[in-house]
C-alpha cells in the first residue's frame, strides 16, 4: 500500500514540476520579443552624394522637428552613398524612424581620436576630429536639409550636398 501511494505522489510531483517549468519558459520567451518602445517606425533609406559623387562613411542623422514623435534615427553611408536609418534601443537596433518631419544632418570626420576622461573625473571621454562636411549640412542649428517621412516610409531619400 505504501509503495502505491509513493508512486502516485512521485508522478504528481513530476507533473507539477514540468508544468511549472513550461510556464516559466513561456514567460521568459515572451519577454524576449518586445515591441519597440515609442511610436511606430517606418523604413527610411536613401543615398547621400557630395558634389555628385557617393559619400562613403558619412553619418546621416534624422532629427525630429515640430510634432514628430520619437527619437529619429541615423545610419552610415556605404561606398555607394547608400544608407538605412535605424536607432539603438535598450535591446538592439530598431530599423526605421517614426513618420513625420525631420531636420537632417550629414557628418563625416577625419582624424578622429578618442581621449579618455581624466583619472578620477566624472567627465565623459572626448572625441576629436575635423568635420569635412560644411556646417550647412553637418550642424543641427545650420542645416538646410529637411525630409518628410510618410506613414508608409521612404526608400528614395536623396541628399545631394554641393560645396562648389
Amino acid at each position: 500500500m505504501f509503495d502505491r501511494n509513493w508512486r502516485e505522489y512521485s508522478f504528481v510531483c513530476k507533473r507539477v514540476t514540468v508544468q511549472c517549468l513550461l510556464a516559466l519558459l513561456a514567460v521568459g520567451v515572451s519577454g524576449c520579443q518586445r515591441e519597440p518602445e515609442g511610436p511606430k517606425r517606418v523604413p527610411v533609406s536613401g543615398v547621400v552624394t557630395l558634389n555628385g559623387k557617393p559619400l562613403e562613411g558619412a553619418s546621416v542623422t534624422f532629427h525630429p522637428t515640430g510634432s514628430t514623435l520619437g527619437r529619429g534615427g541615423s545610419g552610415e553611408s556605404d561606398a555607394e552613398g547608400k544608407f538605412t536609418v535605424g536607432n539603438y534601443e535598450t535591446y538592439g537596433l530598431v530599423p526605421g524612424a517614426p513618420e513625420g518631419d525631420y531636420k537632417v544632418t550629414v557628418s563625416k570626420q577625419k582624424g578622429v581620436s578618442s581621449k579618455p576622461a581624466p583619472e578620477g573625473s566624472a567627465a565623459p571621454a572626448t572625441v576629436d576630429g575635423l568635420e569635412t562636411i560644411p556646417s550647412r549640412f553637418s550642424d543641427f542649428n545650420a542645416t538646410v536639409l529637411a525630409e518628410r517621412i510618410p506613414a508608409e516610409g521612404k526608400s528614395d531619400v536623396k541628399l545631394e550636398l554641393r560645396t562648389k
